[in-house]
Order: structure tokens, then sequence, then C-alpha cells
């Protein structure tokens, strides 16, 4: 599998673009939150709206949904439905969120609602796709889900999307011989909506640290390299892919 973060910044970036990242399976692209300044990574990166069929959505804070209605609008200009994967308790947020600029009929005609119970897997192009629940973990209250992501061959991502409590979080519980990737919001100072750093090294077990690559990080993250360095974790990079 080949990963592409289309960005690494935190809802306030001014230097990356939102934490969104497209995953290739092997040939089906599987776009991973889809923030505001989706319009302008796309763009930079080269790709084509007509090429992201598949969207899934952990929350719906604007830097992780806000540019799914631009999305929608450019496919639909092409005569192309969007498959939208969501938490299906979400479904009415998605859609408040979508109705006032597409309007009901439109949403009906080019949307592929996959609403997922975060019990039974799903499976696009032979990767399944499985819900970790993060509920009132990031936000109080507010609905939110994580994921992990088996490839063909067995081995597995983890994709925290955006959490502060990790303690009671499922993450370390479903990490196994086969995970290879845990791909994880980490924030280099004090925050109270986002893992820090010393959260992340707290929560996962030593030997499993060297898989984690920190995402959705602070726009000020040279200060933090030579941490980094003497650390197991990596950073995602913007534009830079990721093979697992």
């Amino acid at each position: 599998m080949k990963i592409f973060p289309l960005g690494v910044g935190n809802a306030f970036t001014k230097r990356f673009y939102h934490n969104n990242f497209l995953f290739d399976f092997d040939g089906e692209a599987f776009l991973v939150d889809c923030g505001t300044s989706l319009r302008f990574s796309l763009k930079e990166a080269g790709i084509p709206y007509a090429d992201l069929h598949n969207v899934f959505i952990s929350h719906c804070h604007f830097d992780h949904i806000g540019g799914l209605e631009e999305l929608i609008t450019h496919r639909l200009k092409e005569n192309l439905t969007t498959k939208v994967y969501i938490l299906r308790d979400m479904y009415e947020d998605v859609l408040s969120v979508l109705a006032p600029g597409l309007g009901l009929q439109q949403i009906e005609e080019f949307c592929e609602f996959i609403l997922l119970d975060g019990r039974t897997p799903y499976q696009v192009n032979g990767f399944t796709i499985e819900l970790l629940p993060t509920t009132g973990l990031h936000i109080k209250n507010m609905l939110s889900t994580g994921a992990r992501i088996t490839q063909p061959d067995g081995t597995q991502i983890l994709y925290s999307s955006d959490i502060k409590n990790l303690m009671h979080s499922p993450f370390k519980s479903v990490v196994t011989r086969n995970t290879r990737l845990i791909l994880q919001d980490v924030s280099f100072t004090k925050n109270g909506a986002h893992s820090t750093f010393e959260e992340v090294i707290a929560y996962y077990p030593r030997e499993v640290q060297h898989y984690i690559v920190a995402m959705h990080y602070d726009d000020n993250i040279e200060d933090f390299y030579e941490l980094i360095e003497k650390s197991p974790i990596r950073l995602a990079r913007q534009h830079q892919w990721i093979h697992v």
C-alpha cells in the first residue's frame, strides 16, 4: 500500500494543509478526511477530483469535512458519483453540512453513503476497513472514529484521526504482530483536543513506537526536531509517499 499525505497540519495551520491522507488500495483511491484546504493541496499535487471516488470522514470538524461539498460538486459536474463512508450515527451531521450548498436532490443523486455501524468490517478493493470508536475522546460528546485498515496480505495500518484521551481509546488493544504503521495525531505543545508527544509515548508500548508516524502537528515543528530524532517516532511529510 502507498499513502499520500495531502496535508499534515492542524486545523489552524498556516504552513501546512489540513490533515488529510490519500490511500492507494492497489489502484483504488481512498481519501481519508476532506478538509477545507483540499482544493489547494490537490492542485499542488496534480490530483484531479475525478480520481477521488471514495471518501471517508472521521468527524465533522471543518479541517476534516470542510472540503467535501466542493469535492462532490466538482465530481457531479462530470456526472460522477462519490461514495462517502461515515459512521452511521454521523449521517444527519454530514447531511447538515452538505444540504445547504448541494440540496437534498443532488446529494441523493450524486452521493452514495456507506453507513458503517462500527462493528462490521467493510471491504474496498480487497482492503478491509474497521472503525475504532473515539466518540467523546477528541471533543466531549462529539461523534468521531479512527480506523484500522488491513491489506490483502494481512498487514495493518491504524489511523487515529483526532483524539485527546488516548488512555480510553481502543488503539493499543488492536495493535497486533501485523501492525506496520500507526498514523497518530501528535501535538508537540500542550493541547486540549489532541494527543501530546508525551501522551503518545506513555500510551503505546515501546516495542511498537517505531511504527508511529506523527501527523496533525504544529507549524513550528522544527522546534521539536531534536526531541523527535531522539525518539522512535517519525513525521509524516506533506506530499511525500509513505510505503507500507
